[in-house]
């Protein structure tokens, strides 16, 4: 078992005709649509579009004049890059359709890319969440807002795409790029819902119950397919509507969110019968802790935290984490600044999360006391056991 770099290396060599579309194949997909394609593609390039294999001569020939620092963005996705575009599998497939938008006064962040894999293939990918201040801050949106505007620039690029290729396509994206993935779906006209062969999730947060509801993503439900990590904790934000794949990961904890952990063999990913406890507690808590408080309260919370990581001026995470005692120092003078119902929200909603914290400790002591019960009582049975063996043993030597 590897990793997806393991499995370019591997597979590389074989072509789509040899060996058709596999989950992994979706899955490197939806990591590449987080590449900074500036100056190599456009919206307006043409669908037969660039190939990996140009595409990535100038993005490296170009890199140091991308930012490619990152804090939670996997830091592996130049090297599949590179892998992929020298391999005989991805280096002939075609990106068209890339579209990039920021908005600091509309809140959104929001790209996606086509990845033209042979005839009548397409394959359409959302960008999850980048290091932006600003696409974090629309990602915190969603606990309050029915609808975030990248959701609604996802309908209509999904809807323009189509209109581009004739043929049906794949649709995916991983985190918050899984989100937009099924939620685009779910909500494009029913002309396009024909045409999506499937939908890829990869531990993309879920929705509001009522999202569940809709026609629109009762016809698409059937063909989603999503995955999340054994410790997954953003693809278990909300709701979900339909059942889930787990994949098995090196990671540790969170870090599991970094696909380049999730184990891969020939071309499957590695999967587990379900999420740990840890991630299942971890749920619950959230969950409840989501529950409790109004919408006006998430709104005043995420609007104060954020406007604390941008207190000096960072437009991004890269930016905090560099300079993080500053950052906070500025922050907390900030926090000083507010007036005394802002501190109020901001204490009820952080009082909140530690009682859910709290019962989420009290249940996990609760569960190991129990195991550790059970263990005790098992072992006491195997030691009577062998007790009884013993002196039955003994009884049959003395006759």
């Amino acid at each position: 078992m590897g990793s997806i770099l393991d499995y370019v290396r591997w597979r590389g060599d074989l072509s789509f005709d040899q060996s058709p579309l596999n989950d992994i194949d979706c899955l490197i997909f939806n990591q590449l649509s987080y590449l900074d394609f500036g100056g190599i593609l456009s919206d307006g390039l043409p669908q037969e579009g660039r190939s990996l294999e140009a595409a990535a001569e100038i993005y490296f020939a170009s890199v140091k004049k991308r930012r490619t620092k990152t804090v939670l963005v996997a830091s592996q996705i130049p090297a599949l890059f590179w892998l992929a575009a020298h391999s005989r599998r991805f280096a002939q497939v075609r990106l068209w359709g890339y579209r990039i938008y920021h908005s600091r006064e509309q809140e959104t962040q929001f790209s996606a890319v086509c990845f033209w894999v042979q005839e009548e293939k397409t394959f359409l990918s959302f960008r999850g969440t980048d290091d932006s201040l600003v696409g974090w801050k629309e990602d915190f949106n969603m606990a309050f807002l029915d609808q975030i505007p990248a959701q609604e620039q996802a309908v209509a690029y999904l809807e323009d795409m189509a209109g581009r290729c004739s043929h049906g396509f794949w649709v995916g994206g991983h985190s918050k790029g899984g989100n937009l993935a099924v939620y685009a779906a779910s909500r494009c006209s029913d002309a396009v819902k024909k045409r999506i062969l499937a939908v890829y999730n990869h531990d993309g947060p879920g929705f509001a119950p009522s999202f569940f509801l809709q026609e629109g993503y009762r016809m698409i439900a059937p063909r989603i397919w999503t995955v999340l990590p054994e410790e997954s904790l953003v693809g278990l934000l909300f709701y979900r509507g339909t059942p889930y794949q787990v994949a098995k990961s090196k990671g540790a904890g969170p870090l599991q969110h970094n696909v380049f952990s999730w184990e891969v063999e020939q071309t499957e990913i590695v999967l587990v019968p379900e999420v740990s406890k840890g991630s299942q507690r971890m749920e619950e808590a959230l969950t409840a802790w989501l529950d409790g408080l109004t919408a006006e309260e998430k709104r005043q919370f995420v609007d104060v935290l954020f406007s604390l990581l941008e207190a000096k001026g960072a437009t991004n995470l890269v930016e905090v984490a560099d300079h993080p005692i500053s950052h906070l120092l500025e922050g907390m003078q900030a926090y000083r600044q507010c007036d005394e119902k802002t501190k109020e929200v901001v204490g009820k909603v952080l009082s909140s999360l530690m009682e859910q914290q709290k019962k989420s400790f009290v249940s996990s002591l609760k569960e190991k006391a129990q195991s550790v019960y059970a263990d005790h009582h098992l072992l006491k049975k195997v030691k009577n056991t062998g007790e009884n063996l013993r002196i039955f043993i003994d009884k049959g030597k003395n006759r």
